[in-house]
């Protein structure tokens, strides 16, 4: 006797808009966490010189900004802006967020 066995659905990940934005908004924040490394062999002389040098990647903080922009069909997103303009859309972005509601606001106790 054969046992058939019955059709279950798919699970599908379902995530709202404001988790999206929340996640994005953190990977902005978390940008500068990783360091981008470069390193360079040179042989000069019959010696061999070797290099090595590590920065903030300022380049990953912008495309995450325009993940971000993209989330919250933000105007003024450029990917080629410079770090100027790109803090500058980030207090931007920030403040608009703010403006609309998207962070819970502080908690004010009163003190008697």
């Amino acid at each position: 006797m054969s046992q058939r066995a019955e059709y279950q659905r798919p699970i599908i990940l379902q995530i709202d808009l404001n988790q999206a934005t929340y996640q994005s908004f953190l990977n902005c924040i978390n940008s500068f966490q990783g360091l981008e490394t470069e390193s360079e062999m040179r042989s000069q002389a019959g010696a061999a010189i070797s290099t090595m040098s590590s920065k903030v990647s300022l380049e990953r903080f912008v495309y995450n900004l325009g993940v971000l922009a993209g989330l919250r069909e933000g105007d003024g997103y450029d990917p080629d802006m410079g770090p100027g303009d790109a803090f500058k859309f980030w207090a931007k972005t920030v403040k608009s967020m703010r403006d609309g509601g998207f962070f819970k606001p502080t908690r004010q106790e009163a003190h008697i």
